[in-house]
């Protein structure tokens, strides 16, 4: 039996994030380490060879980096975050390669509510739920994979308020656009949990 497109592609995300939990967890790998922003840029390009035939995707993806990037932004220059080296190239004190990573997340997060016939308020209500939990699963697991650290010393609120209104607005483009619900999106954010929980273990 011939593998479809998107299940290769799911078998490729699957073996990259095992490939680097094993090298992570059990090697104290710092190349895997440092080859984080290849890790997102990978998963970007295969979210990108699904949508690459949807013209309403591509253009709520275009938006939702810019989005991203705009809340790593308020992320440093309000909210006492540090970024790591291994977060990749910065400007303005802003890594770049992690906006792909949000909007892989978010591409899931948004197709989660938008799967249901709810009302489109409850699904924007729903984003913003699943990212504000999403972002209490990657607290602890981004400062274990370096991606920052806090001035603090803690996770502050505002990280969890900038992740809930990033999803809102996010999720609120995709509704305008009237995006079509990414199967393979919500199997790269369901990756991404259980990858998260193994490295708060």
């Amino acid at each position: 039996m011939r593998l479809k497109i998107p299940n290769i592609l799911l078998l490729l995300a699957l073996l990259a994030h095992l490939v680097r939990w094993i090298g992570i967890r059990f090697l104290d790998s710092a190349a895997i380490l440092q080859s984080t922003p290849l890790h997102f840029l990978f998963l970007a390009l295969l979210l990108l060879i699904t949508a690459y035939k949807d013209r309403k995707m591509l253009m709520w993806m275009a938006a939702a980096v810019l989005l991203s990037l705009l809340a790593l932004w308020a992320g440093a220059a309000g909210g006492g975050l540090l970024y790591g080296p291994v977060m990749g190239v910065q400007i303005e004190e802003t890594p770049v390669m992690p906006g792909l990573y949000l909007m892989v997340v978010l591409a899931g997060i948004c197709s989660v509510p938008a799967l249901s016939t709810l009302p489109v308020w409850q699904k924007l209500l729903g984003a913003a739920v699943l990212a504000t939990a999403f972002a209490w699963l990657l607290a602890p697991a981004a400062i274990r994979l370096e991606y920052w650290t806090w001035n603090a010393g803690k996770t502050p609120p505002f990280y969890y308020a900038v992740s809930a209104l990033l999803a809102l607005i996010a999720a609120g483009v995709w509704s305008a656009l009237r995006v079509r619900p990414n199967h393979f999106a919500v199997s790269l954010l369901l990756l991404e949990v259980v990858f998260l929980a193994l490295m708060r273990l």
